[in-house]
């Protein structure tokens, strides 16, 4: 099923509104192993008021009920989201969450519509997911191990089978009935019958004349 699905780029991130996940926009190999970001649930909750509010400037007293609920905060809470959402945005110029003095915050994003496939959605947020993990130090060190693993299982295991063929065959060869009509003639031929041909196997030859 197809849908209009919308990314905003906020700055040095794309954002899908439905999820907390940062995505970083770069061409930087180095930086692939930390692209993507994480919100917290406050900081998300934040971004998500201001953005299904845009463009207006939402008021304080909006953005305490929408994050905070009926619980009681201090006057320094929201402030002090606003500025750790910030420093996550890399949001140093406050261009991105905007302070209206006397008003409130607003979010400055760019808004672009991607129609896709809902399954290939979920197949890019997998492989994204999936990339940044084994990309993280720790964990390169881990797959590394785990493929070198892979390939010693897979070469021990191809060891083992053709070991089992060789020992098939040479019992096979040890347990075989010998060929009834062969007569010796002295230490260098033998008489083979073949059907109701005589024939001659000279050994020092290994050569059979009929």
């Amino acid at each position: 099923m197809n849908k209009n699905h919308k990314k905003l780029i906020l700055g040095n991130f794309s954002w899908d509104a439905d999820t907390r996940y940062l995505h970083r926009i770069t061409t930087d190999a180095s930086q692939a192993a930390n692209s993507t970001v994480v919100l917290t649930p406050k900081q998300y909750q934040l971004l998500k008021c201001l953005y299904d509010a845009a463009p207006q400037t939402l008021n304080r007293v909006a953005i305490i009920e929408h994050v905070w609920g009926t619980t009681h905060i201090s006057t320094e809470s929201l402030p002090q989201l606003i500025n750790r959402t910030r420093q996550t945005l890399e949001d140093k110029d406050k261009t991105i969450l905007v302070n209206t003095p006397g008003v409130g915050y607003s979010l400055l994003f760019e808004e672009i519509d991607i129609k896709e496939d809902s399954e290939d959605l979920s197949e890019i947020d997998a492989a994204t997911h999936w990339f940044s993990q084994v990309n993280r130090p720790g964990e390169r060190g881990w797959f590394a191990l785990i493929t070198l693993l892979s390939v010693a299982m897979l070469y021990n295991g191809w060891q083992y089978m053709t070991a089992l063929y060789y020992q098939h065959e040479m019992q096979g060869i040890q347990h075989a009935v010998p060929y009834p009509e062969v007569q010796p003639i002295d230490n260098d031929h033998l008489s083979v019958t073949v059907d109701i041909h005589e024939c001659i196997y000279d050994k020092t030859q290994r050569l059979l004349k009929c």
